[in-house]
């Protein structure tokens, strides 16, 4: 009887399912799109999409697949420079002053509307640019991202001006 317990102890063992101590691999990283729930150890086989590019607004160090996403900053406008007018091909230098990008020079775009040179002499919108009715203005301006000055803008460039006359003397 001995023998035949034995002989029973024996192939159950032998037959019973031998537990392995290794632990499954797989990718671990939950934000990984092949994201393994079952595995404990992470293997290195995550795949994590999104913009690889370390100049971009969105970038995602965690990124190892670009997804294409990468969005980067516009570059700021210019401070300074020149602006050429589409309507009548004329070229009008700005500069910043203070917070405000202004126009260095007059339009002197020819309208439909009402406008005129300085004493009524072609010299003048040349050198100054044109004068325009307030209707004129409003039409002449709002174009390209030129506005017209508000009162207040003027005032603040006149008192800017003037603050820098002041201290350059």
């Amino acid at each position: 009887m001995l023998k035949t317990f034995l002989h029973a102890a024996l192939a159950v063992t032998v037959l019973a399912p031998v537990s392995s101590c290794k632990k499954k691999e797989g990718c671990t990283d939950k934000s990984a799109v092949n994201y393994d729930a079952s595995a404990k150890v992470d293997d290195g086989s995550c795949i994590i999409r999104g913009c690889t590019d370390p100049t971009a607004t969105n970038y995602n160090p965690k990124a190892n697949e670009d997804d294409g996403s990468c969005t980067h900053p516009s570059p700021p406008p210019p401070t300074s420079g020149t602006y050429t007018d589409t309507r009548d091909g004329q070229t009008y230098k700005f500069k910043q002053i203070g917070s405000k990008v202004w126009m260095t020079k007059n339009m002197n775009y020819v309208t439909t509307e009402p406008s005129r040179c300085y004493a009524n002499d072609s010299a003048n919108c040349d050198e100054f640019g044109r004068l325009y009715s307030q209707a004129a203005s409003a039409t002449v301006c709002r174009r390209d991202g030129i506005f017209q000055a508000k009162q207040s803008g003027l005032r603040l460039l006149i008192t800017l001006v003037a603050w820098r006359l002041r201290a350059s003397t």
